[in-house]
């Protein structure tokens, strides 16, 4: 009786350690496992907010809508406006114009950024028009903004309207409250509509077609972001656009419409038309 009373308290033990040493796994890596599926779905959730900001912001900027609104949950995050994204336009073989060879046309915008606490390497932001998703892997256009380039019966024509987001104040929030996000029509303004490219000196893409404006397009943000910039617009712009020489090596053969130089995405392109176009939206947090 006595060995079999030995043996149900080892049996015991035993169970009973391998039972709580389960636990204690399951725990350590559940909860962890648990954390992130929540903090990823709680991006995901901050990402349909962000595209009902970006509709918001298109009636706006399309529809010239006086203002809207768009309710924000903050999950321990930070909801600012960030660091400007400066968008530039130049055209480069107008060497004809002594007194302006290389006009420049351009804005820079303030990016709407949601920054988890939890995560500060990942965020979720609206610039320029475009919603974008950042994380320590990159960056990635989720929602592309309204460039357009289309190349109809052989002529290129080029629209970069830039929806130009800004607040006189510094619009900080913090925190695990719904927030408020208005957003209120300043202006819209047409900075370049070039239609005549007989004006420049060079035909720069050599195809024995009509001369065509030689146009730089830069976009100055962080490096992940103007990666996610350059592959955006190398998918957009139709080859046809590419005006070969980007980075002035002079060597052709492998060039991208676009590249990153930094912390800026470049293009080179050739078009007969061009409009560069901005809409002024203030934008203020309300907690």
């Amino acid at each position: 009786m006595s060995d079999r009373g030995v043996s149900d308290v080892v049996g015991f033990v035993l169970v009973f350690s391998l039972v709580t040493t389960t636990v204690g796994v399951v725990y350590v890596a559940g909860i962890g496992g648990l954390e992130d599926a929540r903090d990823a779905e709680q991006l995901n959730n901050v990402e349909r907010a962000f595209d009902v900001l970006a509709d918001n912001l298109e009636d706006i900027h399309r529809d010239n809508a006086p203002n809207r609104a768009t309710e924000f949950r903050l999950y321990e995050a930070t909801l600012e406006l960030g660091a400007p994204t400066d968008v530039s336009v130049e055209w480069l073989n107008n060497d004809t114009d002594t007194t302006n060879p290389v006009p420049g046309f351009g804005t820079d915008t303030s990016p709407i950024v949601y920054t988890p606490q939890s995560e500060p390497s990942s965020s979720v932001l609206y610039t320029g028009g475009a919603v974008i998703r950042e994380d320590r892997s990159g960056a990635v256009i989720i929602d592309e903004p309204p460039f357009a380039f289309d190349d109809n019966g052989g002529v290129k024509t080029a629209v970069i309207p830039v929806v130009d987001t800004r607040s006189p104040n510094r619009e900080y929030v913090v925190g695990t409250s719904t927030v408020l996000i208005r957003t209120e029509r300043i202006g819209n303004e047409v900075l370049a509509a070039r239609t005549d490219p007989s004006s420049a000196s060079t035909d720069v893409d050599t195809d024995d077609a009509d001369v065509e404006y030689e146009i730089r397009l830069g976009i100055t943000t962080t490096p992940a972001r103007a990666d996610a910039w350059v592959r955006y617009l190398n998918d957009e712009i139709p080859d046809s656009f590419d005006a070969n020489d980007i980075d002035g090596d002079t060597d052709v053969t492998d060039d991208p419409v676009c590249e990153r130089n930094g912390d800026q995405a470049i293009c080179v392109i050739a078009t007969e038309r061009l409009y560069v176009t901005t809409s002024r939206i203030d934008v203020s947090i309300e907690s």
